[in-house]
Formats: C-alpha cells, sequence, structure tokens
C-alpha cells in the first residue's frame, strides 16, 4: 500500500518536471494529506487537461469553493499548460499545489 511520504514524492517529480525549482514541501504534504484517499487510486490520483468535465469540476470545486477565487477555469488551464512537461498524467496534489501558489492561497493550509 502506497503511503502519503510515496505520494508526496510523485508529486515532487511531477512538479520538478514542470519546472519548479524549490517546492514548498510542507505545503505539498498538507495538500496530499487532505486529498485523502483520492492521491492514492489510480482512478482519481491524477488530473486530466483533456477532459472538459474534469476541468470544469476542478475550477469549480477546488480553485472557487476551496481557494475561494472567481477565476476557477482559467487558472486551472493556465497550470496544465504549466505542467505539459510533466507528461499526459497531471498528479493531482502537484497541480493542486500549483494552483494553490498560482493564486496565493498558501493560508488555506496553514
Amino acid at each position: 500500500m502506497a503511503t502519503l511520504d510515496d505520494a508526496v514524492g510523485a508529486a515532487l517529480s511531477a512538479l520538478t518536471k514542470s519546472g519548479v525549482d524549490s517546492p514548498d514541501v510542507d505545503l505539498l504534504r498538507s495538500i496530499t494529506k487532505a486529498l485523502g484517499p483520492s492521491v492514492y487510486s489510480a482512478d482519481s490520483k491524477n488530473v486530466s487537461c483533456s477532459d472538459p468535465d474534469e476541468v470544469a469540476r476542478v475550477g469549480t470545486n477546488f480553485v472557487e469553493k476551496k481557494l475561494g477565487v472567481a477565476d476557477g477555469a482559467a487558472s486551472v488551464q493556465a497550470v496544465c499548460e504549466q505542467m505539459k512537461g510533466a507528461g499526459a498524467h497531471k498528479h493531482r496534489a502537484a497541480f493542486y499545489y500549483l494552483l494553490v501558489k498560482h493564486h496565493g492561497k498558501e493560508s488555506v493550509y496553514a
């Protein structure tokens, strides 16, 4: 069974491939932990940027509801673009980390 450390390691790898030089590991760990079982399931541990329903869902449920920011879909598209270097599978914790940093909402996970 995968552990939190495994999930954080996978997210760190995805961030490195996306060009993030010095990620805040404590913030990443908090985001990963908050995602719960979804980071361990093959079906939900990645964000699909090619699925319009997934993009809308992340924009509404995470960016707008969790972070309290109105431009959900636009910022999700910006992160999709930033994570192109990570390959077809965008690790959910890394994706959410980039959204949190994009909006300066680190305090949500303090």
